[in-house]
């Protein structure tokens, strides 16, 4: 029997050395299928540039208690990112509703966003996209990335 899901607190980032360190442990621990943009080699200070510039709308640390277990961002793209130390990974659907019930997604705008909050999935997570199903979401673009670089 699973342990009784505790209330998520949702703390601002704040962009202190503790909080980038955190983030970084957090982005080392991310398996290879749940990445989409994010480098395997990504250096600290790449790292730490990154988080100053703070290219989200929202950026919370998820807490329980006086404990970190994850980060949430929410881009001015209305798409949500979710990252949960693995340990804690049972609160992605509560974390989730928490996110929906305090925050509204922008306007719509033709071309740019939804009107509705989105997530993007690697395709090779597929433990996140059953517990998207499962939570009643719809499959509603697939995204390829066509690359110069690669051999043509």
């Amino acid at each position: 029997m699973l342990p009784k899901i505790q209330k998520l607190t949702l703390e601002d980032l704040n962009g202190t050395d503790n909080h980038i360190r955190l983030l970084f442990t957090l982005f080392q621990q991310r398996q290879k299928s749940e990445r989409i943009s994010s480098s395997v080699n990504l250096s600290f200070e790449e790292h730490s540039r990154f988080v100053s510039e703070h290219p989200y709308r929202y950026w919370l640390l998820v807490k329980i208690g006086d404990k970190y277990i994850g980060t949430v961002n929410i881009s001015y793209q209305n798409s949500i990112g979710i990252q949960l130390f693995e340990d804690y990974r049972r609160y992605f659907k509560t974390l989730i509703k928490q996110v929906l019930e305090t925050f509204d997604p922008l306007a719509a705008l033709p071309s740019v966003r939804s009107s509705d909050f989105i997530i993007n999935v690697s395709p090779n997570d597929t433990c996140l996209e059953r517990e998207l199903q499962k939570m009643g979401a719809k499959c509603i673009q697939k995204t390829f990335n066509l690359s110069k670089n690669e051999n043509e």
